[in-house]
């Protein structure tokens, strides 16, 4: 990797800067409010489901929203 960083560095045109991994494009991230609001819904609902699994004794027989819709 250190030899493959410092030959793009220095601009060298050598077989290690033709490697796939130099010229891999990132898939685009979501933007930040929806990550936010997705990280949100699935920690409430981990805490709404273990607080009534400790008030009735056992966990709930029907699957939560996040079950259903990832499949657990």
């Amino acid at each position: 990797s250190g030899r493959v960083l410092a030959d793009l560095i220095t601009g060298a045109d050598t077989p290690l800067t033709k490697l796939p991994m130099t010229h891999h494009r990132s898939r685009r991230w979501e933007p930040e409010p929806f990550r936010w609001l997705g990280y949100q819904f699935v920690a409430k609902s981990r805490q709404r489901y273990l607080r009534q699994a400790e008030e009735r004794g056992g966990y709930p027989e029907k699957p939560t929203l996040a079950q259903r819709i990832w499949k657990f």
